[in-house]
């Protein structure tokens, strides 16, 4: 009884051992919140120095008018209104052909794509000027046609080409300055309407066009070989990835002139290290208490009485793994990070518990038993559509193979307990107490 008692109370403090270092992980899952809080905000100044998301919105021809009316005084006599407005004509077709060159900015230690291009826009308007008429009265000779784009996004003034005819260009600043208007005075004609311009751009994080014609084209090449599209309302028909860039292309026929959709790309980063990080945090337990069920398990059958010291200091240095990954991936490729922070923690552990049990092959066990998990982490990490697949086969199998182990285990009386292979006093000169016993 004495033996099981030991064996109880060794149990309930390697659980107390355990409930500390998952409160660790947790720390460092705070520590990740931090860098991955700073880094947002890093991205975000190095996006507004470059102008922010670039977005392309309404183009249109817009007539202005003026419409007469009388109302009635207080003191009953009629008074002649005149509102002054305009009226806005969509394009009957647009086609916009985009190129795209990016480049990685740095704040401190962190980086951001942004980029630079060109918009080629020709439009085509199909416009019926309406009569003067019911006290409406418009004047298509003061006619302008207006772009609306998002703030800060050209680099150049450009000129407008309005129905083949080259035309000065205003810049005006909106209302509530989140984009701004190029609009050009033109003579606008019945019928057949053309605008012909190019824009030179800049922007960070996302490129979109509003469809605010009756039929839109578009098109994009860029150096940046990882676009997502999934965040807009159309896919493009056609694209083409590769490792010098890509391109995509929409042709939208029957598109709503109300500019409600939107086209486009974001700058995806394809390893986003802190995502990752917090990938491998989420297995911390793993971590944690399969190295403790290996140890427990050479404590069982080897008769190698760990005292709960070397559990609490060999499950610290499981978690300082994560902790390593996370300031190495910051500074260097997220494979190396993960390469040196897996070997330097799993190869202290085996260290560690080779030198207080004196034996090497138990050293060896335990650097096999990190390389699976290790191996397993990272692919479970590359794996994101099977990552639960993966964990859940992995748990199973780890929990199969100890309910396999130790199914001769009598754990109602350990004391009686003996290995098949070897008798009663073969087992008690094998027995080896630890620095620190229990």
């Amino acid at each position: 009884m004495k033996k099981n008692s030991r064996t109880t109370g060794k149990l309930i403090f390697i659980g107390l051992v355990i409930g500390v270092l998952l409160i660790a992980n947790l720390l460092i899952g705070g520590k990740l919140n931090d860098r991955e809080y700073e880094k947002q905000k890093a991205v975000a100044q190095i996006s507004q120095a470059a102008g922010g998301s670039f977005s392309l919105g309404e183009i249109y021809v817009a007539i202005p008018y003026t419409y007469t009316y009388s109302v009635v005084s207080t003191d009953g006599k009629e008074v002649e209104c005149v509102d002054n407005s305009v009226k806005k004509i969509p394009a009957l077709s647009i086609d916009y052909k985009t190129k795209i060159n990016t480049q990685m900015r740095t704040l401190g230690i962190y980086s951001s794509p942004v980029f630079n291009g060109t918009v080629d826009i020709n439009c085509v308007f199909d416009i019926s000027i309406p009569k003067n008429e019911d006290g409406y009265k418009y004047f298509p000779e003061k006619a302008t046609m207006e772009i609306v784009l998002s703030e800060k996004s050209l680099v150049s003034k450009p000129v407008f080409l309005v129905n083949n005819s080259k035309q000065e260009v205003s810049y005006l600043v909106s209302n509530s300055y989140e984009y701004n208007i190029l609009s050009s005075t033109f003579h606008c004609y019945e019928g057949k309407n053309t605008l012909d311009t190019i824009l030179e751009i800049r922007g960070a994080e996302a490129f979109k066009v509003m469809l605010t014609s009756s039929e839109s084209k578009v098109s994009v090449e860029s150096d940046w070989i990882s676009p997502g599209f999934s965040n807009y309302d159309y896919l493009p028909d056609v694209y083409d990835i590769t490792d010098q860039g890509f391109s995509a292309s929409w042709n939208l026929p029957f598109c709503s002139p109300e500019g409600k959709n939107y086209v486009g790309f974001d700058l995806v980063q394809t390893v986003d290290i802190y995502k990752m990080v917090h990938r491998a945090i989420s297995y911390g337990f793993l971590f944690i208490i399969v190295p403790f069920i290996v140890l427990f398990l050479f404590d069982v059958f080897m008769k190698i009485n760990f005292h709960p010291l070397h559990y609490l200091l060999s499950g610290a240095a499981s978690v300082i793994f994560f902790l390593l990954l996370l300031s190495f991936s910051e500074h260097i490729n997220f494979t190396l990070a993960y390469v040196i922070s897996s070997l330097a923690s799993g190869i202290l552990v085996s260290f560690y518990v080779a030198s207080v049990t004196n034996r090497v092959f138990v050293g060896f066990s335990m650097l096999g038993v990190f390389a699976l998990m290790y191996i397993y982490l990272y692919f479970s990490l590359q794996s994101e559509d099977y990552a639960l697949l993966i964990g859940s086969l992995f748990v199973f199998t780890i929990l199969a193979c100890v309910m396999f182990i130790t199914r001769k285990v009598d754990w109602n009386n350990l004391v009686s307990f003996q290995r098949k292979d070897k008798n009663q006093d073969d087992s008690s000169k094998e027995n080896i107490t630890c620095k620190g016993e229990f």
